[in-house]
């Protein structure tokens, strides 16, 4: 099942004919080809148990989680890179931190991050059955799904921020628009 950013991104590369590339998509192909000397990060997520993602204090969970996706970036754009020419790209996933992205844009008011606000995360993450699944091998879930919340939380301020920064427009997802209507903002020219 897509998430309402991925959902998102499908209806505009649908409406506009271009291609889609979806980092979650390849998140666990990217973990599979990591090389340890060069991707040390993924590697280690590999095979790390729950309980010591969700065991850490959230600041370094979020600082872990953004350098995990510094790494992968290199990934990414390698699988963008060696996508057909034919079609513009549209490109979508917590990978693409506006860091990694920023320098390789050629026009900043086509880059556009939808954060979500910590209530809609928290909802819905909350009803995932897979996120159950995956808090169930902690042995605390309550503290573990704590831990994750506040992670994404402290990410999403973080990509936010750094997204302004660079003048670059961020949507705050906060599930009261519909997916047509947040895609609708996404295609509107910036103001």
């Amino acid at each position: 099942m897509r998430n309402a950013k991925s959902s998102i991104a499908l209806l505009i590369a649908t409406r506009h004919e271009l291609q889609l590339y979806v980092c979650d998509d390849h998140y666990s192909d990217h973990l599979a080809a990591a090389d340890p000397a060069r991707y040390p990060r993924l590697a280690k997520a590999r095979t790390a148990a729950w309980d010591e993602v969700w065991s850490r204090p959230v600041d370094v969970a979020k600082s872990d989680e953004l350098e995990l996706y510094r790494e992968e970036f290199g990934m990414v754009r390698e699988d963008i890179y060696s996508m057909p020419t034919d079609r513009p790209i549209l490109a979508e996933g917590a990978a693409l931190l506006p860091e990694c992205v920023t320098p390789l844009v050629c026009d900043l008011h086509k880059a556009v991050w939808i954060v979500p606000t910590k209530a809609f995360q928290l909802y819905h993450y909350s009803r995932r059955e897979w996120i159950h699944n995956m808090l169930a091998q902690c042995e605390s879930s309550y503290a573990a799904f704590a831990t994750w919340m506040g992670r994404d939380a402290q990410f999403a301020e973080t990509v936010a921020l750094d997204t302004r920064n660079r003048g670059c427009r961020v949507i705050t997802g906060d599930g009261c628009r519909a997916v047509k209507a947040l895609a609708a903002e996404v295609e509107a020219p910036k103001a």
